[in-house]
């Protein structure tokens, strides 16, 4: 039997039609031709629109437009710490999983005075939750910015961005940064309206851009603040940046298959009928059918509030199931890849991603590998295979 892979985790996703043709193209430009120049000028400016909305208007020399940066997303966390934050000053981290974890484990590294707001795993924070940490963490040193997951990946847990925005609006000088990176493409949002002053973005998520690229946008309110900021920084002088990137290029050498490969993934999904925002309507209609299927299986899912990134559910209903024995048994027979959960929750979380370029037929086939699975390993009886595949259909 012909068994074709499928990448459906939420990073690396799929990439989507026209971007592995780019990767190639780009291998045979150079990066301070004229002809990178307009690609690179016209890719930042498109990339600001998917980011903050389609309506975003950037100045004429693309100054305001987001930072590419030749890294993964966790490069785009650390250069908004050391361009935001002086030596000795106070960040609060909002922690409710990994990636939360990871920003403010950074903060710790580059010797900054690190606040977290810690919750369980997967859990919501509340507008009041907020407020008092930061008087609290206000108590024995001033809050400079407040670092936040949109989406956090490890759990699938949602954030009211807007609802808290207004909170820090509330405490003058303080910034919001938010790690969009699974937030953006995924739901409907508009971040500098919020009040949002940093906004990290990674290529392999909703874009389906290979691992690699990753950009930082700032408000007019953290640019004034990264002027001021004398924290030591070569690689992410974000000053030097703006000035390189205002001009078509990188300070350093650019990747410049990515950027070729990122200009292709954002005309394909500004082509969609809606353009950027038919990603987040397709990311809601998969993750709403996909619990439907999950449900019809007694799962539930683990965040208190889902995004419609990713579902992470328990296999807790099946007693001693081990989730990575699954994940193996459904890449082994169907060639459907997902995600296992991450630290406390490895083996015993499973993580379906809906971000970018998948499709119904997928997340179909997702679920019948899950059930052949479940059926495999005596978790559920074989009469019962479809179940799942009914309530996703219904939904």
């Amino acid at each position: 039997m012909i068994i074709k892979q499928r990448l459906l985790t939420p990073g690396p996703t799929q990439s989507p039609p026209g971007v592995a043709e780019a990767l190639v193209r780009g291998c045979a430009m150079h990066h301070r031709s004229a002809e990178f120049r307009a690609l690179f000028a016209s890719v930042r400016e498109r990339l600001g629109n998917f980011m903050l909305g389609e309506e975003t208007r950037f100045d004429k020399a693309g100054a305001s437009a987001p930072i590419l940066l030749n890294g993964s997303g966790t490069l785009a966390m650390e250069a908004a710490l050391v361009n935001l934050l002086n030596p000795g000053e106070r960040g609060l981290f909002v922690v409710t999983g990994r990636f939360g974890a990871r920003w403010a484990q950074l903060s710790d590294t580059l010797g900054f005075n690190t606040a977290r707001l810690q919750k369980v795993w997967s859990a919501d924070v509340s507008p009041d939750e907020l407020r008092q940490a930061i008087h609290n963490a206000n108590a024995t040193g001033e809050v400079k910015a407040v670092f936040l997951p949109g989406c956090e990946t490890s759990t699938g847990a949602l954030l009211d961005v807007e609802a808290l925005a207004k909170v820090v609006r509330e405490f003058d000088d303080v910034l919001l940064c938010v790690d969009g990176i699974t937030w953006l493409g995924a739901h409907v949002v508009h971040p500098a309206r919020y009040g949002v002053d940093a906004l990290t973005f990674g290529s392999q998520k909703a874009l389906g851009v290979p691992p690699g690229l990753s950009a930082l946008w700032l408000s007019e309110r953290a640019w004034e603040r990264v002027e001021r900021v004398g924290t030591p920084r070569a690689y992410l002088d974000l000053v030097r940046e703006r000035t390189s990137q205002a001009e078509g290029s990188m300070s350093f050498t650019a990747p410049i298959a990515q950027i070729a490969a990122l200009d292709a993934a954002l005309t394909w999904a500004k082509s969609l009928p809606g353009g950027y925002q038919a990603l987040a309507l397709n990311a809601a209609s998969l993750s709403n059918a996909m619990r439907a299927g999950l449900a019809a299986l007694k799962l539930e899912v683990l965040a208190e509030r889902p995004a419609a990134s990713l579902s992470v559910v328990m296999l807790d209903a099946f007693e001693t199931l081990d989730a990575e024995v699954v994940r193996k048994l459904m890449l082994d027979r169907s060639g459907v890849r997902i995600a296992g959960g991450q630290e406390y929750l490895k083996g015993k979380a499973l993580r379906f991603s809906h971000l970018g370029y998948t499709d119904q037929g997928e997340a179909l086939l997702t679920l019948a590998a899950f059930e052949q699975a479940l059926a495999e390993l005596g978790a559920i009886p074989h009469d019962q295979l479809g179940a799942s595949l009914a309530a996703f259909m219904k939904a």
